[in-house]
């Protein structure tokens, strides 16, 4: 996988000074993420619940006007299954991107999790992104409150 391709997607990750380091970091955020099952279990409900909503009227819409049985058998599923696959990219890479954001923190990065503004210069006092107005983090994961 190229890194500019990696650096783009997730440009949080370019706060670090390394490449490795940015690497060892994008591989446990992802890791992390892939091993969790509650994401793939999001993924078959979208995917399952896409064809079910779309599935079902596109077949009756058939029944009443002249189209061919193929397109709603193989096609409305396929074309279903592709506009999925870009709902469960973008809901995994949301994932990554925070499980990236709460790294940065424990690297002494502060970062909002929520919307990813640097809080570096803040002070301490300061308890709410002033970006989002999201409850900061520390650096053990808890809100500050």
């Amino acid at each position: 996988m190229s890194n500019r391709w990696i650096w783009a997607w997730f440009p949080e990750l370019l706060r670090l000074e390394t490449t490795s380091e940015r690497a060892e970091v994008y591989h446990r955020c992802y890791g992390r993420v892939m091993k969790r099952p509650i994401y793939w279990i999001i993924a078959g409900v979208i995917q399952i619940g896409a064809q079910i909503v779309v599935g079902i009227p596109a077949a009756r819409f058939a029944k009443n006007y002249t189209i061919p049985r193929w397109l709603i058998s193989s096609g409305i599923p396929l074309l279903i299954a592709v506009a999925c696959i870009f709902v469960i990219i973008w809901v995994m890479r949301r994932a990554i991107i925070r499980h990236i954001r709460r790294e940065l923190n424990t690297r002494g990065l502060p970062t909002c999790i929520r919307c990813g503004y640097q809080l570096r210069g803040l002070p301490e006092t300061v308890r709410r992104c002033p970006e989002c107005g999201a409850t900061r983090q520390t650096v053990d994961g808890n809100a500050d409150d």
